[in-house]
Parts: structure tokens; C-alpha cells; sequence
């Protein structure tokens, strides 16, 4: 609270002094105006983590075909979640700890599962959803969650890379 009395009101409050640095400023008020959509896109990437971590252990004995794609969910749900609470509150529960190599561990991590992942799922296309079909068989969910993710992940960073 301002300590200032009622006369004191016209006058205007101080401004932080950026110096002559427009672009301190410019940055700031690009991260205000930020902010809103950052946390919108981290908690759908949360979600989307808690729903891969789901599907992936609910199909742990679902998946013969592949036994590794429901792991592949689990681990990466499990990563991806960490790794994300992780850096949102690296500031918070963390403030004595340096964990950006700990992210930077995590985000390797993703990467490589995605690459095993992305082998698994893909070797296996079109696998039977029929439970009768033995060796053959994977859950639908399980196998089509698998697959649109990684399909996603590989649409998203062609974008990004295109320009």
C-alpha cells in the first residue's frame, strides 16, 4: 500500500528507471502480454502428460504386438510431467538449487523416447485391435494415443523448423 496522502494523489507514480534501455522495456511488456497464452499452452501440455500416463498404464498388458508402446506412454507421461512442474516451479520449491541441468537431463531424455517411441509405434502401423488375434494384437486406445502424439510432436516441429 502506498503510504502517500490524499493531496499526494495528483501525482503520478514513479516509473522504474530503465535508463535509456527502450528494450528492457520493450521485453518486459512482451512478457506481460505473454503470459496468459504461456500458461494456457502449459496446462494443456500438463494434460496432455496426465492423459499419456493414463492411457499408457491402463494398457500396460494390452499391447502385445509391441510391449514397449504402453511404457513409452508411461515414461513419457511421467518425464514430461516432471520435467514441465519442474520448470514452472524452479523458483519456488527450488530457489537454492541450479536444476537446469536437471531439465536439460529430463529433456534429453524426451527426446530419446521419442526416438524409441517413435519405432515402436511405427514399426507396428496398423497393428489388430482384436484381443482374439494374440501376438497381433494392441488396445486401440493405447496404440492410436501412441500414435497421434508422436505424429503431433513431429507436425509441431516441422512447423517450428519451416519457419
Amino acid at each position: 500500500m502506498d503510504n502517500r496522502n490524499t493531496a499526494d494523489l495528483t501525482e503520478p507514480l514513479p516509473v522504474h528507471n530503465f535508463g535509456n534501455d527502450q528494450h528492457s522495456y520493450a521485453v518486459i511488456r512482451l512478457k506481460e502480454k505473454l503470459l496468459p497464452g504461456t500458461r494456457i499452452v502449459l496446462v494443456t501440455w500438463l494434460v496432455i502428460y496426465v492423459c499419456l500416463l493414463g492411457v499408457g498404464i491402463y494398457g500396460v498388458k494390452k499391447c502385445p504386438v509391441e510391449k514397449y508402446i504402453p511404457m513409452y506412454l508411461v515414461a513419457t507421461g511421467a518425464i514430461g510431467l516432471l520435467s514441465k512442474l519442474l520448470n514452472c516451479y524452479k523458483d519456488k520449491i527450488l530457489p537454492f538449487l541450479d536444476v537446469s541441468y536437471i531439465l536439460t537431463c529430463l529433456y534429453a531424455v524426451e527426446i530419446v523416447l521419442l526416438i524409441f517411441g517413435s519405432y515402436w509405434v511405427y514399426k507396428e502401423y496398423k497393428p489388430t485391435y482384436d484381443p482374439k488375434d494374440g501376438a497381433q494384437y494392441c488396445d486401440k486406445t493405447v496404440y492410436l494415443v501412441a500414435f497421434v502424439y508422436i505424429s503431433i510432436l513431429y507436425a509441431i516441429t516441422a512447423m517450428v523448423v519451416s519457419g
